[in-house]
């Protein structure tokens, strides 16, 4: 698919550049650029709060950089950092995964702590998680960084967030659905 990236001109997404399917779109990745591709366009990222979202000043919070727009100039998804060889944070949960890499409890308590400046780095800008589940979080190849991902559907003093997993929903409290 042939898709323009705002500010930085036209690009090929192909079957080889596929890395995975989430709950609002395909991602894609080109070298160290990763894309995300709406399956509805409606539910596109405002460029008003990818304006808000850039106030994240920790490279770890893998933010929406640029919109991506189809050929006619409607937007279908945006471009952020990619982050290769990593592995969801869930991953991590098992005693298997553990021991078959050598993580260690230290290693463990280093990610919670980067998990934890994340949160407060993001509530100081009054920027909410909500949908904070172990699938929104990738681990590094060396199981020593922790990346915060799927940041288009946080909470911003402007705009709702737009996800929440059905596993961590809070039963007592409405959302718009």
């Amino acid at each position: 698919m042939k898709v323009v990236v705002q500010n930085k001109g036209k690009i090929s997404l192909g079957r080889n550049h596929f890395v995975t399917s989430g709950g609002e779109g395909d991602i894609y990745a080109v070298d160290t650029r990763a894309f995300k591709i709406f399956s509805n366009s409606a539910t596109v990222i405002s460029s008003s709060k990818m304006d808000e979202l850039k106030s994240i000043e920790l490279s770890y919070i893998i933010k929406p950089e640029y919109l991506v727009l189809d050929t006619t100039g409607k937007p279908i998804g945006y471009e952020m950092t990619y982050i290769s060889n990593a592995v969801p944070l869930c991953c991590l949960c098992t005693k298997s995964y553990r021991q078959r890499h050598g993580i260690t409890i230290s290693s463990i308590i280093k990610l919670i702590e980067q998990l934890r400046l994340g949160v407060e780095h993001l509530h100081e800008r009054e920027i909410l998680v909500v949908d904070l589940n172990e699938f929104n979080f990738l681990v590094g190849e060396e199981h020593s960084q922790l990346y915060f991902v799927d940041v288009d559907s946080y909470q911003t003093k402007l705009h709702p967030a737009t996800a929440i997993m059905d596993s961590v929903r809070d039963r007592l409290t409405p959302m718009n659905d």
